[in-house]
C-alpha cells in the first residue's frame, strides 16, 4: 500500500523555491556590485584630469552618471558631455569627432572597439595632443 506524505512536497518545492530566490538575489547583488565598481572606476579616472582645460567627453557608458554622486566626489559636471548609446549611430564617427574637436581634451569610450579601431583611435588621439581612453572591457555593468 502506498502512502502520499502531504509535507515531504511542499518542504521540497520551498527548498527549490528559495534556492532559485537565493541565485537570483545573488545575481541582483552581483550586477549591483560591477555597476558600482564601474561607477567608481569612471569617478577616478575623471578625477585624474577634473582641472584639465576643456571638454571630458564620456562615450556610450555602461552606467547612468549620477550627478549628485559626481559633485559630491568634485567631478567638474559643466565640463563632462555624456553621449549615450542611443545618441550614437556610428561608434567610430563619433570618437573620432570627439577627438578631432580642439575643445575636447578628453575622451573615455566605453562602447566595445575592434583591436584595429582601439590602435587607430589611440594614435590619432595622440596626433591630435587629447586624451582617449576606452573602458569596455573595464566597465561591464549593464546601463
Amino acid at each position: 500500500m502506498h502512502t502520499c506524505n502531504d509535507t515531504a512536497l511542499p518542504e521540497a518545492m520551498i527548498k527549490r523555491t528559495s534556492q532559485s530566490i537565493s541565485v537570483s538575489a545573488e545575481k541582483r547583488r552581483l550586477a549591483a556590485l560591477q555597476r558600482d565598481s564601474a561607477e567608481l572606476q569612471l569617478v577616478k579616472l575623471l578625477q585624474q584630469h577634473r582641472h584639465i582645460t576643456g571638454w571630458i567627453v564620456l562615450v556610450a557608458p555602461a552606467i547612468k552618471p549620477n550627478k549628485a554622486f559626481w559633485a559630491a566626489c568634485q567631478l567638474p559636471l559643466d565640463k563632462i558631455l555624456v553621449v549615450h548609446e542611443q545618441q550614437i549611430k556610428d561608434i567610430s564617427v563619433t570618437l573620432n569627432q570627439a577627438i578631432s574637436n580642439t575643445s575636447c581634451k578628453v575622451v573615455i569610450n566605453c562602447a566595445p572597439l575592434n583591436d584595429s579601431e582601439l590602435t587607430c583611435l589611440t594614435a590619432f588621439a595622440l596626433k591630435q595632443q587629447s586624451r582617449f581612453y576606452s573602458l569596455h572591457h573595464a566597465l561591464v555593468a549593464a546601463h
